[in-house]
């Protein structure tokens, strides 16, 4: 489980499994610890070339590895509660244990090999940051200004408060008040920024071994593409409401899992409520929303889980449903709104550390 990696800017030997009840205790990087620009272009150029890789990158495809590299900064970030006294947020650690955290363990395991392979000294918690940023300017969106001087925590159970999005809440289901409590009111982001951050959904997919869910946020092919493709397939594509059983009856570990679905049987392509809920008032009586713009449920494809009567979902008109509504029309204003808000994740939310701009390189 280690120690948390480099959090006093050594070489370390853990990384960011957890769930060792340790004593959350973050450590500042020595004081001497420092990054110059070219060693920033030499960890990013190491992440590129791996998960340029495709099927020989750490997650088996480009578009994965793109996307859990997205994932396992905003699950190290969430336990950030905001107060003085947090014992989470960006710190080099996820709790593995913790079912959001499934599947984390193949970037953790990436992410500790770049940072063995370094002649020079980098946290987890920075590595973890500036290879989330390298995957968004490989899949085309934008370069994102990187400071370093997080620092990395021993790994421990997630806080008692820990508050992670349940796409299967009754709260998520009906309104938006999860992603207000975990990102709004925890990690103090705007819901326009939330909106925007969100669109990183645009890069990789769920897989049903790690979280019980299958599929993409977008169409196969365009999954390691960092665009707005996410809130135009919202907006203009139908998604109907699918549900599954998971787990084991006998073990007592079944549970209903909501999917809303492409209705084509050619197409993976789908969304949680917590997706839905930004562009859409979900409630319990609506099982369809978004526009059947391409005339799929006459298509000779249909797929056989279209029900006989379809109940839209009103859109929202709200500050979340107006940024989906903004992203969605214009590409260039999502990446820059993703770039700023992304910014502000993960500048404000690392648990101890002072950041500062890399050292411009000696000549």
């Amino acid at each position: 489980k280690g120690d948390g990696g480099k959090g006093d800017g050594g070489k370390g030997d853990g990384g960011k499994g957890g769930g060792s009840n340790g004593d959350n205790v973050c450590r500042p990087p020595r004081g001497d610890y420092e990054l110059t620009e070219t060693q920033v272009e030499t960890l990013k150029s190491a992440v590129m070339e791996n998960i340029r890789r495709d099927t020989g990158s750490f997650a088996g495809s480009l578009a994965d590895s793109m996307g859990e590299l997205l994932r396992l900064v905003f699950h190290d970030a969430a336990p950030f509660s905001g107060r003085e006294d947090s014992t989470g947020g960006l710190n080099g650690c996820v709790d593995l244990a913790f079912s959001a955290n499934a599947g984390l363990h193949l970037a953790i395991t990436f992410l500790e090999e770049v940072q063995e392979n370094m002649d020079f000294d980098v946290t987890m918690a920075d590595l973890s940051v500036l290879a989330a940023m390298a995957a968004v300017e490989a899949a085309g969106g934008p370069v994102i200004p990187f400071k370093y001087g997080r620092g990395d925590a021993d790994c421990f159970d997630a806080p008692d408060d820990f508050f992670f999005p349940n796409p299967e809440s009754n709260a998520a289901r009906n309104s938006s008040g999860e992603l207000d409590e975990s990102m709004v009111e925890r990690l103090g982001l705007s819901r326009r920024q939330v909106t925007a951050l969100l669109g990183a959904h645009t890069l990789g997919r769920l897989e049903a071994r790690f979280s019980g869910y299958e599929g993409g946020w977008v169409r196969a092919d365009q999954r390691a593409l960092f665009d707005n493709a996410f809130y135009t397939g919202m907006i203009n594509l139908p998604w109907v409401k699918t549900t599954k059983r998971v787990g084991s009856e006998a073990m007592d570990t079944a549970r209903t899992l909501t999917e809303w679905r492409i209705p084509l049987r050619t197409s993976d392509s789908m969304m949680l409520n917590t997706d839905g809920i930004l562009g859409f008032d979900i409630t319990d009586s609506c099982n369809v929303f978004g526009r059947d713009t391409l005339d799929f449920f006459s298509s000779e494809n249909v797929a056989d889980f279209v029900p006989d009567t379809l109940v839209p979902c009103a859109e929202r008109t709200d500050e979340y449903g107006e940024a989906v509504q903004a992203f969605a029309a214009d590409n260039e204003v999502f990446k820059e709104e993703f770039a700023s808000a992304f910014v502000q994740l993960v500048e404000t939310t690392h648990q101890c550390g002072r950041l500062k701009a890399p050292r411009p390189s000696d000549p």
